[in-house]
C-alpha cells in the first residue's frame, strides 16, 4: 500500500524544526497510511539544526531532508532576511517535493503543512494542487495569549496604554492572572 506524503516546511531555528518532528511522530503513530517528509530552511552560516537532524533516523515513514543553503543580503534586519530566505528556498522546496512525488515507492503527495512563519510556501502548495494547513509551534496558551491581545486591541479598541495601568491581566487560555 502506497502511503499518503505529507511534506512538513518548520521555519528555521532548531525550536521550530523539534515542534514539527514532534507533532509529525504524533500523526505517524496515529495512521500508519502516512509518509512525512521534512524540509529543513536553515539560516546561512548556523550549524544548530544539523546537529539535531543528524541524530534523526531517517524511516520508512519520516523523512528529514535538509535543503540547500541559500545566501541573504547582508545587513538585513530579522523580518525582511526570514521572508528573502523563504523567497530564495521556493525553487529548493519545489525541487524536493517534486523529487517525492516521482518514482515507485513514493505515494501521492496529500497535503502540505507550514510553519506559521512560512506561510508564503502555501502558494508551492498551490502548484502541486495540494492543499496547506499551517502549525503553530508554541504551545496553546501562547496562541490564547496571541488571540486575547488581537482581540483586545481590534475587536474592543483597548488602547494599548490601558494595558499598562494593569497589574495583572486575565487571559482565557491561563489559568491564573498573568502579571
Amino acid at each position: 500500500m502506497k502511503k499518503a506524503e505529507v511534506v512538513f516546511i518548520p521555519s528555521p531555528g532548531v525550536g521550530h524544526l523539534v515542534s514539527t518532528l514532534e507533532f509529525a511522530k504524533l500523526l505517524i503513530n496515529r495512521d500508519n497510511r502516512l509518509r512525512i517528509t521534512v524540509l529543513v530552511i536553515k539560516f546561512p552560516h548556523t550549524t544548530e539544526t544539523d546537529v539535531y537532524t543528524k541524530s534523526l533516523p531517517n524511516t520508512d515513514s519520516l523523512n528529514v531532508i535538509n535543503l540547500p543553503e541559500c545566501s541573504l543580503p547582508p545587513n538585513s534586519s530579522p523580518g525582511p532576511a526570514m521572508n528573502a530566505l523563504l523567497e530564495a528556498q521556493k525553487l529548493n522546496v519545489k525541487q524536493a517535493v517534486s523529487n517525492l512525488t516521482t518514482g515507485e515507492q513514493h505515494g501521492h503527495l496529500a497535503a502540505f503543512v507550514v510553519d506559521m512563519f512560512c506561510t508564503s510556501m502555501i502558494d508551492v502548495a498551490k502548484e502541486f494542487s495540494v492543499p496547506a494547513f499551517v502549525f503553530f509551534t508554541s504551545g496553546v496558551a501562547f496562541l490564547g495569549l496571541n488571540i486575547h491581545i488581537h482581540n483586545l486591541f481590534e475587536r474592543d479598541n483597548v488602547d494599548s496604554t490601558q494595558l499598562l495601568q494593569l497589574t495583572e491581566l486575565a487571559i482565557p487560555s491561563f489559568a491564573n492572572l498573568v502579571p
